[in-house]
């Protein structure tokens, strides 16, 4: 019958595309997995318990939760992209410091930053060029023996801070918290400076 025909005739097209189908999955199969590309959301490395960094390249993303300290020792190098975050504590031991080049960026969000009045001659933050962003957190107790910038010491580069404080630091010449060269571009959205200042009294804090 007519009606007979034309169930035969879908029939086979419906076949016809079921062995496309399955051809197109066996060629697929047949892919080397380095010719297929996954996306997949960026890795946090979780910090929970108290750690050290010696003379360490950071990189990623980085959380340091509640109530553990990361302790510094030697100069902590930032390559890319880094944002510390987690409401965790980093404190200074002896001379360390973190070092931002200018292909580098630091976000440092909801974060304490110690120096716990450890003498280097180096500031907390040194910028040569990168970028460093403070956000919700603190700085404090930041001492630099020598020069400028008892936290933070911007030789070029990019500076923001939002809701944060830097208190209790000291350099002996300019910038007790905060020293910028003429090339360093800051912006300030909102925070508090309290009790840095410089050591010599022709200085300016």
């Amino acid at each position: 019958s007519g009606k007979g025909n034309l169930y035969m005739k879908s029939q086979k097209t419906g076949n016809r595309f079921l062995a496309l189908l399955l051809s197109l999955c066996m060629m697929l199969s047949m892919l080397p997995i380095s010719g297929i590309t996954a996306f997949a959301a960026e890795e946090e490395t979780v910090i929970s318990a108290d750690t050290t960094w010696t003379a360490e390249t950071i990189s990623g993303n980085i959380r340091i939760e509640s109530g553990a300290t990361v302790t510094i020792k030697g100069t902590i190098t930032v390559s890319g992209a880094v944002s510390i975050t987690g409401g965790g504590t980093i404190a200074r031991d002896a001379g360390s410091y973190f070092k931002i080049g200018d292909t580098a960026s630091l976000t440092v969000n909801g974060i304490t930053v110690d120096g716990r009045n450890e003498s280097s001659s180096s500031s907390m933050f040194t910028v040569n060029g990168g970028t460093l962003n403070l956000k919700d957190s603190a700085v404090q107790n930041c001492v630099k023996s020598t020069t400028e910038g008892g936290a933070i010491n911007m030789a070029g580069g990019t500076l923001t801070i939002e809701n944060s404080t830097i208190k209790d630091c000291s350099a002996t010449y300019y910038g007790g918290a905060v020293y910028l060269d003429s090339y360093a571009k800051v912006t300030i959205k909102s925070g508090t400076f309290s009790g840095n200042r410089t050591r010599e009294e022709s200085s300016y804090g």
